[in-house]
């Protein structure tokens, strides 16, 4: 297993950054990787994307990318009673809510603590219909913060549309793994941080000028802010960091481990192919992990399946940049405990690393 900066790991998966709400994160963001870049900037005013540069007049201008933000709920409304009933912005699994440790963000960004109710189970045939049990609707949970009113709520900076994240935190595992609630996508994050800070003690062998980005509101947006970062920057190539599911654990039969590639951890990053995905930059990487001995695996975009990311954004920026997709593999995305591994995070730092050292003003990106 290759090294880890645990620290900084352990530091992005503890910062909140829920979906439409990140400036707090970028601003840390930039603290973070101002060391390492030849300019930190605020790409736009209005979604707050950020960008650290190296190598200013490099060729090619390579764009990676990676979304700061984080799934959320967010508050919908405040009782008299003082409990706070919640809305569902990003398509939470409801069934992951009930019980839970909260946070929420109130209006000064600090993080007020709550608990989401959960009913006693030996009532549930008398509160609900038993055949209702399974099915709770978002307005039928609250948060409870011990507040006697409405007036105590709205007293602590609380008001409708703050938004709410799992409270859960970093942590590690046995024989090199870790966990957190938002590696979705706080992997890819770490992971260009490491790549810029390699990259910048190398700086004098660069011929790219390299762009790394903390985009907003993937988790969110229709819009996906990815692409106005993209015509700002205006690269020639970009490369989205993101995570994608493993299938390693028991509740994928053989039949669906088959189906869907059968992705386990500490295999190192899949590299995507298909739909927006540029087959050269792809085959490119591939050449890369090969090269140098990288474990990798090559993973099928399907928009059935919801192959709808940043990379198909980033690809109609402009007028067209040529784009890949690298994906570390996690479990239980979208969950309050993703778990991921620290090897994952060394290969897929290695791939990036090694593929943009090769670049140069000679490389054909894209169709020729």
């Amino acid at each position: 297993m290759g090294r880890v900066n645990e620290t900084l790991l352990k530091q992005l998966v503890e910062l909140p950054a829920p979906s439409g709400s990140e400036w707090s994160f970028q601003q840390k963001w930039m603290s973070i990787v101002k060391p390492y870049a030849e300019e930190v900037v605020v790409l736009d005013r209005a979604l707050g994307n950020c960008a650290a540069v190296l190598n200013r007049g490099g060729l090619p201008k390579i764009m990676f990318s990676a979304h700061a933000d984080e799934i959320r709920m967010a508050v919908g409304s405040i009782a008299e009673n003082g409990f706070i009933f919640l809305k569902n912005d990003d398509g939470m699994d409801l069934s992951l809510v009930p019980g839970r440790e909260v946070w929420i963000v109130n209006l000064k960004n600090e993080l007020i603590r709550g608990v989401i109710g959960r009913w006693a189970t030996h009532l549930e045939g008398i509160i609900f219909k038993q055949e209702d049990s399974d099915a709770r609707k978002i307005h039928e949970y609250w948060i409870d913060i011990g507040a006697k009113n409405s007036d105590e709520i709205r007293g602590k900076g609380i008001e409708e549309g703050c938004p709410v994240i799992f409270s859960s935190g970093y942590h590690k595992l046995n024989s090199g793994f870790y966990y957190g609630r938002n590696l979705d996508n706080r992997a890819g994050v770490y992971v260009l941080i490491e790549m810029l800070k390699g990259l910048y003690k190398r700086r004098n062998r660069l011929s790219a000028e390299v762009w790394i980005v903390s985009t907003v509101q993937e988790e969110s947006s229709d819009t996906m802010p990815v692409k106005i970062a993209a015509e700002v920057i205006k690269p020639d190539v970009g490369v989205i960091v993101d995570t994608e599911e493993a299938c390693d654990y028991p509740a994928f039969d053989d039949l669906d481990r088959d189906y869907y590639g059968n992705l386990k951890l500490e295999e190192g990053p899949i590299l995507r192919r298909g739909l927006s995905i540029n087959p050269t930059i792809s085959d490119l990487l591939k050449k890369t992990a090969k090269k140098f001995d990288i474990p990798h695996r090559i993973g099928a975009v399907a928009r059935s399946e919801g192959g709808v990311t940043e990379a198909s954004y980033l690809a109609i920026a402009g007028l067209g940049i040529p784009v890949g997709e690298v994906l570390i593999p996690i479990r239980y995305t979208h969950s309050p405990y993703q778990l991921g591994a620290f090897n994952d995070l060394y290969q897929t730092k290695r791939l990036l690393s090694c593929f943009t050292m090769a670049l140069n003003s000679k490389t054909v990106l894209g169709y020729k």
